[in-house]
């Protein structure tokens, strides 16, 4: 069932692929923190998965980002990049797990940097825990055989989507 959840899930339109087509095309590292968080596509909308962040928060993060934009670029690996985006947005009500994975995503694919590892967060810990998963991150080869040809960011994606499925198969 799985292996059909996977073929499902990268022939679907709404595949992460397509959130990478959706970011908007920065020119530079502030623009490109400036736009991972305040979370806005390519058309200046807000991305789904902070839609319910209060637009004041995101622009805190945004603030505090730039602020310590030197930090951002020194990262030379994701969970590198992860970390300063979480020590830094850490401390801000409301900036939870959720919203630092992705803005550390974006920020990321600006700079070339993709996660090595899979990072389990809100739904995404949901459907890993169900699958026999525990822990902040895992690497591909802790899923299920049929899962490890996504990529670990995809495979993020996809343990959210899917989550409410594996109950369902249970």
């Amino acid at each position: 069932m799985l292996e059909e959840y996977v073929d499902e899930y990268l022939a679907s339109p709404d595949a992460c692929n397509l959130c990478l087509e959706e970011l908007p095309k920065a020119e530079d590292l502030q623009s490109a923190i400036r736009n991972a968080a305040l979370s806005v596509d390519r058309f200046g909308r807000r991305m789904s998965h902070q839609r319910r962040v209060p637009s004041a928060i995101l622009r805190n993060v945004a603030a505090q980002l730039l602020e310590r934009e030197h930090e951002v670029s020194a990262a030379k690996a994701f969970r590198d990049l992860h970390g300063q985006v979480e020590r830094i947005c850490g401390p801000i009500r409301g900036a939870g797990e959720l919203l630092t994975y992705d803005v550390a995503f974006r920020i990321g694919s600006f700079l070339g940097i993709e996660p090595d590892l899979v990072y389990l967060h809100a739904g995404t810990r949901k459907g890993a825990r169900l699958l026999g998963v525990r822990g902040k991150v895992a690497r591909v080869d802790a899923f299920p055989h049929a899962l490890r040809r996504l990529e670990p960011w995809q495979l993020e994606d996809f343990l959210c989507r899917y989550a409410k499925k594996f109950v369902l198969d249970r």
